[in-house]
């Protein structure tokens, strides 16, 4: 139980995670780059 638990809590959470993580990462790196573009 205790590696199907964390396996399968993993593979359902990674999924929505995923979507979420995307919208995030892409939204991060475009601030961080504009940030970083305007900052000498």
């Amino acid at each position: 139980p205790g590696r199907t638990s964390p396996y399968l809590r993993t593979s359902a959470k990674m999924k929505p995670i995923e979507e979420s993580v995307e919208d995030d990462v892409f939204e991060a790196p475009a601030a961080d780059k504009l940030e970083l573009q305007r900052l000498p």
